[in-house]
């Protein structure tokens, strides 16, 4: 039986257009009072009940709640065929599957000639985008045809037919020996966020030292091609060769784009290649080149969860590559992006997603000095329940959140808001190490009354900070904003002003050489701190 959750991720999962799509075709094959799946549909799209007892109880009392297990499988049924239809004249696999189920019918009529004629474009079309099943497919079918029709030359023709059967099962089998040796790299890489442990480094280089991976003349069609240059570029990655990674990568880019048909039929396969070699160009001089393939990554489409999780990604590494230029206009545009990308796309985002762009706004905005901007989205992710927020990010928003009341002279809410944050650690456990730092010094601050006194706390939350920064054994979400409003205050600048400067004196392998231990003390101008 379809469980209720079955049918509400896939009503969850489908694009406006598409509901629409199901809608009118729905409508125009079950006219009448007699339409129970359209009505089980939009209880559904409407409600996203949880569970079946959520859904029995919202359709309880309709004419159909007795045979509600069927119709859920009937509408499953229904949803995908109306999404296999709307996308049949978008998707080559699903063109090919038409071109041959027409191939099919005229076979059976006797229609030969016509049948030869749409066979033909099937091959095309399998040839451009090197769909070797289908191509079987149309080879089979040539060779009813040839049999149908001996001719003189058949034996000419039935072997030339099989010489390319040959030809291309030789291809499937190259192809399939790249494909396993990249997916094993893959699942090696899919384990570290560093260096691998010495055994995994041994299997690496046994894939690395594969005669497929040492010869790329042996790659002779796109997806050998393809996982060859993966399969180089993630060995890089994980052995520290960035410049080798990058070069791998644009070769696996530069790839697709002179297949266009290959873009076309499998654009979010092409879009996860665009990310990787954007990652790769973080640390690359070349403005133009990552501009120019960011701006391909917009131009595709973002329907798919797995899209939308692409252009996540995709406007992280952009803002990251602009802050560490200290490029802040160009990010206040990006986030002008995101946040026009989320007012008509929420529905389609998860939490995480959701929460993570949120992040992003919340932090230029704090950067530029914007508070009451950065508050909205501070509040989103500390009101989000949807499902548990990642520590890091909650403790982030709390942090940042003070910092902004405090500068948004919120005195009221920030003697409740401390109170509630230093409850909320009590009882929850958790380490709060840069909360409880921040919590410290701004309760000092709302006591302090004169301009030594407020330089005297932040300057010291700054060195408590910055020690943090160098000798705490993880990564702590936001410290390095933190850093930088602190400098600003003790020096009387905007966090705008001291952010882009120090940015721009730049580039820095780590956020530890942007705030070295030894410059603590020289950021506050009094000379007896």
């Amino acid at each position: 039986m379809n469980t209720s959750n079955d049918l509400v991720h896939l009503i969850g999962s489908m694009t406006r257009q598409e509901k629409r799509y199901f809608k009118l075709s729905s409508a125009f094959y079950n006219k009448g009072e007699g339409n129970d799946c359209s009505r089980l549909f939009e209880v559904i799209d409407k409600m996203q009940p949880e569970s079946d007892a959520a859904l029995a109880a919202a359709v309880q009392g309709k004419p159909y709640a007795r045979r509600l297990s069927s119709l859920k499988n009937e509408l499953t049924e229904l949803l995908l065929d109306s999404l296999s239809a709307y996308h049949a004249t978008k998707q080559s696999r699903a063109q090919l599957r038409r071109l041959l189920t027409h191939v099919e019918t005229l076979y059976s009529r006797g229609l030969y000639n016509h049948c030869l004629k749409i066979l033909t474009r099937a091959e095309k079309k399998a040839r451009e985008t090197e769909y070797h099943p289908a191509l079987i497919e149309v080879f089979r079918w040539k060779r009813n045809l040839l049999i149908k029709g001996i001719t003189d030359s058949f034996e000419t023709d039935i072997d030339a037919l099989y010489q390319q059967v040959d030809i291309l099962l030789t291809q499937m089998t190259n192809a399939n020996e790249y494909l396993r040796l990249m997916d094993l790299m893959q699942a090696i890489s899919a384990r570290y966020a560093a260096v691998p442990v010495p055994s995994d480094l041994e299997k690496l280089r046994s894939i690395m030292a594969h005669s497929l991976m040492r010869d790329e003349t042996q790659a002779v069609s796109f997806d050998a091609q393809l996982a060859l240059y993966n399969t180089r570029g993630t060995y890089s990655l994980l052995t520290g060769d960035q410049d080798g990674a990058l070069y791998q990568y644009k070769k696996a880019v530069y790839l697709w784009k002179r297949f266009p048909a290959m873009v076309a039929d499998r654009p979010s396969q092409y879009g996860r290649y665009l990310l990787n070699y954007l990652n790769c160009l973080l640390s690359s001089s070349d403005e133009n080149e990552f501009i120019t393939i960011l701006r391909d990554l917009k131009t595709l489409s973002a329907s798919s969860p797995e899209e939308i999780h692409g252009m996540r990604d995709a406007w992280n590494i952009e803002l990251l590559y602009f802050l560490n230029r200290g490029q802040l206009d160009h990010c206040l545009s990006v986030i002008a992006d995101i946040e026009q990308f989320m007012s008509v796309r929420a529905d389609k985002y998860s939490p995480l997603v959701y929460i993570t762009l949120c992040h992003n706004c919340a932090v230029i905005y704090f950067l530029e000095g914007r508070y009451s901007k950065a508050l909205e989205y501070l509040t989103i992710i500390l009101n989000e329940r949807r499902i548990e927020v990642k520590r890091d990010l909650q403790e982030f928003a709390r942090a940042f959140g003070v910092l902004v009341h405090y500068e948004l002279g919120n005195t009221d809410i920030l003697d409740n808001r401390l109170r509630s944050n230093k409850r909320f650690i009590r009882k929850n456990q958790l380490p709060g190490i840069i909360e409880g730092i921040i919590l410290m010094s701004v309760e000092k601050l709302l006591d302090a009354t004169d301009k030594k006194n407020i330089d005297r706390i932040i300057h010291a939350m700054y060195g408590e900070l910055a020690d943090l920064l160098h000798h705490g054994n993880q990564e702590f979400l936001g410290l390095p904003e933190i850093l930088f409003w602190a400098e600003s205050r003790l020096q009387n600048r905007s966090t705008h002003e001291v952010f882009v400067e120090r940015m721009q004196n730049g580039p820095y392998e780590t956020a530890k050489d942007m705030f070295p231990l030894h410059s603590s003390a020289q950021i506050l101008p009094h000379k007896e701190l």
